[in-house]
Protein backbone atom coordinates (compact mmCIF):
# COMPACT_ATOMS: atom_id res chain seq x y z
CA UNK A 1 0.00 0.00 0.00
CA UNK A 2 1.22 3.03 -0.69
CA UNK A 3 2.05 5.72 1.35
CA UNK A 4 -1.17 8.13 0.64
CA UNK A 5 -3.07 5.50 1.10
CA UNK A 6 -1.73 4.77 4.59
CA UNK A 7 -1.84 8.46 5.51
CA UNK A 8 -5.83 8.26 4.46
CA UNK A 9 -6.87 5.40 5.87
CA UNK A 10 -5.08 6.69 9.14
CA UNK A 11 -6.78 9.75 9.34
CA UNK A 12 -10.00 8.16 8.24
CA UNK A 13 -9.70 5.91 11.51
CA UNK A 14 -8.52 8.90 13.71
CA UNK A 15 -11.95 10.36 12.70
CA UNK A 16 -13.87 7.24 13.20
CA UNK A 17 -12.88 6.42 16.62
CA UNK A 18 -15.26 8.83 18.64
CA UNK A 19 -17.47 7.46 20.79
CA UNK A 20 -20.68 9.17 18.52
CA UNK A 21 -21.69 9.46 15.53
CA UNK A 22 -21.83 13.50 15.23
CA UNK A 23 -18.30 15.26 16.68
CA UNK A 24 -18.71 18.24 19.11
CA UNK A 25 -17.25 21.44 17.35
CA UNK A 26 -17.50 24.88 19.09
CA UNK A 27 -20.52 24.06 20.91
CA UNK A 28 -22.06 22.02 18.00
CA UNK A 29 -22.23 19.10 16.57
CA UNK A 30 -21.03 17.55 12.70
CA UNK A 31 -22.39 14.81 11.41
CA UNK A 32 -20.21 11.50 10.96
CA UNK A 33 -18.06 10.82 7.76
CA UNK A 34 -20.79 8.09 6.84
CA UNK A 35 -21.57 7.36 3.35
CA UNK A 36 -18.86 7.30 0.23
CA UNK A 37 -17.00 10.32 -0.55
CA UNK A 38 -14.62 11.22 -4.02
CA UNK A 39 -10.87 12.19 -3.54
CA UNK A 40 -11.00 15.61 -5.29
CA UNK A 41 -7.42 16.33 -4.70
CA UNK A 42 -3.92 15.53 -3.67
CA UNK A 43 -0.84 16.77 -2.54
CA UNK A 44 2.48 15.22 -2.14
CA UNK A 45 5.39 17.25 -0.88
CA UNK A 46 3.51 20.33 -1.55
CA UNK A 47 3.18 19.20 -5.39
CA UNK A 48 0.02 18.21 -6.70
CA UNK A 49 -0.48 14.60 -7.45
CA UNK A 50 -4.02 14.38 -9.44
CA UNK A 51 -2.89 10.39 -9.56
CA UNK A 52 -5.21 9.55 -6.65
CA UNK A 53 -8.04 12.43 -7.68
CA UNK A 54 -11.19 10.60 -8.38
CA UNK A 55 -10.24 7.30 -5.98
CA UNK A 56 -13.38 6.50 -3.14
CA UNK A 57 -13.33 6.27 0.37
CA UNK A 58 -16.45 4.88 1.96
CA UNK A 59 -16.66 5.18 6.19
CA UNK A 60 -19.81 2.26 6.73
CA UNK A 61 -19.68 2.41 10.94
CA UNK A 62 -16.08 1.78 12.43
CA UNK A 63 -14.94 0.66 8.88
CA UNK A 64 -13.31 2.32 5.92
CA UNK A 65 -12.69 0.90 2.35
CA UNK A 66 -10.49 2.95 -0.40
CA UNK A 67 -11.45 2.13 -3.91
CA UNK A 68 -8.68 3.83 -6.14
CA UNK A 69 -8.95 5.28 -9.49
CA UNK A 70 -9.31 2.56 -11.91
CA UNK A 71 -6.78 4.21 -14.81
CA UNK A 72 -7.18 2.31 -18.27
CA UNK A 73 -4.14 2.17 -20.33
CA UNK A 74 -4.09 2.11 -24.22
CA UNK A 75 -1.03 -0.11 -25.59
CA UNK A 76 -1.94 1.23 -29.19
CA UNK A 77 -1.88 -2.77 -30.06
CA UNK A 78 -5.46 -3.97 -30.86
Amino acid sequence: MSRIRWAVLGVAVALLTGPSSTLPVAGREVPSLEGSWEVTAVQRAGESDPHQVGAQLTFAGNNVKFQPKVEQFVDGTS
